[in-house]
């Protein structure tokens, strides 16, 4: 089992366990670390993880988990089963033995802010390249909720297929570290480029290419992409995001579909 929580070093994982909770992304509560629904009566999300630090870097990878403990920022996590975003609350040492620790982790998955939910086209529409906008059921099956928004046609080279949310109102992002949306490619050839931007305006954006974050085609991809990475033009206020664009970019002329889900970001 492959599992990853940010860049730190866990060893050999033993077990992961962790339940789906409803979410009630569409309401805003206080930010608080991990608050998830819990605020609203719900309990939060538990993720729990057990595993083994080995060799002589043993110690210097456990000080840096309750290190981050300690921190209390984000951190991506990644297993065969879940692709989220999560606070990592405590870290436990289980038993220790002359070659190895043995550790238990307790983390909560971060409060997830709907952005849109990809079910309709509203607010969507094709701002570069062409091909045909349409919210879909199947091909491919949408990863959350009742549709995804799929793009399609005929790609040119070097022109940047591109779709385009304007929501009627602002969006606040200030408060959510994480944006994040899942991806769908039909083909990884020739990709040159792959942009999310958010506008306040036409002089004022934030932008990050997530080429390098596209790994399989005809696979649902959880784009999250830590907002300190993205490259601001003019000034950017995360919380006046008037529109926001995903576009990919191909030097060689292909049929394809292009497809995103649930659109949105993690504290």
């Amino acid at each position: 089992m492959t599992v990853t929580l940010g860049s730190l070093n866990l060893g050999t994982v033993r077990d992961v366990t962790f339940e789906h909770s409803r979410r009630l992304s569409e309401v805003d509560i206080p930010t608080a670390e991990g608050s998830s629904t819990e605020d609203l009566g719900k309990q939060g999300s538990p993720i729990n993880l057990t595993g083994v630090l080995s060799g002589s870097s043993r110690f210097s990878n456990f000080d840096q988990l309750e290190r981050a403990s300690r921190i209390g920022r984000s951190l991506k996590f990644d297993c065969d089963m879940l692709q989220t975003v999560a606070f990592l609350k405590t870290v436990k040492l289980t038993r220790q033995t002359p070659n190895v620790l043995n550790y238990a982790l307790s983390l909560k998955q971060s409060r997830f802010k709907k952005v849109n939910a990809c079910d309709y086209t509203d607010y969507w529409s094709v701002d570069s390249g062409g091909g045909s906008l349409s919210a879909v059921t199947s091909s491919p099956t949408p990863k959350e909720g009742l549709a995804c928004i799929k793009l399609s046609g005929s790609i040119g080279a070097g022109v940047a297929s591109r779709l385009k949310y304007t929501p009627a109102d602002l969006v606040d992002l200030n408060f959510f570290d994480w944006p994040c949306f899942w991806f769908q490619v039909s083909s990884l050839a020739t990709i040159t480029s792959a942009y999310v931007k958010a506008y306040v305006d036409g002089g004022d954006y934030a932008t990050y290419n997530f080429a390098g974050l596209i790994t399989a085609a005809n696979t649902w991809l959880k784009i999250r992409v830590f907002k300190d990475l993205f490259s601001v033009t003019g000034s950017m206020e995360w919380d006046e995001v008037a529109y926001i664009t995903i576009d990919i970019t191909k030097s060689g002329a292909e049929t394809y579909f292009l497809a995103v889900d649930d659109l949105g970001g993690y504290e």
